[in-house]
């Protein structure tokens, strides 16, 4: 039987990274495929791919391009029913994928679900999805807030944040997945308000208390080298950092 679930993932350099993200995408539960889509790295990081991951799907853009493209393509390699959007900076729980796509399974009227993204640590919430102000501004839900919130209802889950998520691909096909015009930062969001104008239901996992038990799909973001020591805070782009390689791995949220 093939595998229901596609893990996109886009990276730029700092193979340490991909590494240590794909080290624990191999400890999974749930059966699935990884594609990764090097998105115009300078320096070994897609020979290291292919020669120590041989059976992850690998994809090279001759240069670095927008985040958008870079993960559009790598989504439109696979075929899985359920396409699951992963930044390079992420470590799983062993149980993420299965639990993340839980909700795609039981409810046929569900078009995306958000991952509980939580710091090194695992007490402070990165991101539980997205949500908006009234100028529909988007920010990581709870980011900063201890993890016992993670179940709360309120700011309103306006979508999954591209950090961690997924999607059914009827519903990101439908939409046309993330639009490549946006140079960078808020293609989650963009996303996100497009499934929810389409009719896509978003949810997020169940939630466990006090803190994430086995019923949520939960796992661990390392600070980006671009800020250094630097905490992950507020606005969609201020957790990303300026220069040139804003388009490589990490990617959303």
């Amino acid at each position: 039987m093939l595998p229901a679930i596609d893990v996109a993932i886009v990276a730029y350099n700092r193979f340490d990274l991909t590494q240590s993200c794909l080290g624990h995408l191999s400890q999974q539960t749930a059966h699935h495929n990884v594609i990764v889509c090097d998105n115009g790295s300078t320096d070994d990081t897609a020979e290291r791919i292919a020669r120590e991951w041989p059976h992850v799907r690998l994809l090279s853009l001759s240069t670095n391009s927008p985040f958008a493209v870079a993960c559009n393509r790598a989504v439109q390699a696979g075929s899985a029913e359920y396409v699951v959007l992963l930044n390079n900076d992420v470590d799983c729980r062993p149980d993420f994928l299965g639990h993340l796509v839980a909700p795609l399974a039981s409810d046929p009227a569900t078009g995306s679900v958000a991952g509980l993204m939580l710091r090194p640590g695992e007490r402070t919430i990165d991101s539980i999805g997205l949500t908006v102000d009234p100028t529909l501004a988007g920010f990581p839900r709870l980011q900063g807030e201890p993890v016992e919130r993670a179940g709360d209802s309120q700011p309103v889950l306006a979508g999954p944040a591209g950090t961690g998520a997924a999607y059914r691909r009827s519903a990101w096909e439908e939409v046309g997945g993330l639009d490549e015009a946006l140079f960078a930062y808020s293609e989650d969001l963009d996303l996100a308000l497009r499934l929810r104008i389409a009719g896509r239901t978003r949810r997020s996992p169940r939630l466990g208390y006090p803190r994430p038990s086995n019923s949520v799909a939960a796992a661990s973001r390392g600070i980006w080298p671009r800020i250094r020591s630097a905490p992950i805070w507020a606005a969609p782009a201020a957790d990303r950092g300026p220069g040139p390689d804003h388009r490589g791995g990490g990617g959303s949220g």
